[in-house]
């Protein structure tokens, strides 16, 4: 997945707020699309603690956004 790709050279980068954003993308991907909340949580939550050393408030609102969207028992 380009995503992941992405996450790799943002940490080569050194680039925390752009490796934050790329796992959120991933952890969205799993969260929405392939509806693994097992595989998409961790991702989530590393997401806003990158974030949050970062300083990029925009990508902890989503990741805690989606967390509490993980939080909702799902029906069917």
């Amino acid at each position: 997945m380009l995503f992941e790709r992405a996450t790799q050279l943002y940490q080569m980068l050194g680039d925390t707020a752009g490796e934050a954003e790329s796992v959120f993308s991933v952890g969205c991907f799993h969260q929405v699309v392939r509806r693994d909340l097992p595989r998409a949580i961790p991702l989530l939550e590393q997401s806003y603690d990158l974030a949050t050393l970062a300083g990029d408030r925009h990508t902890q609102s989503e990741a805690l956004r989606h967390l509490g969207i993980a939080t909702i028992p799902q029906a069917g």
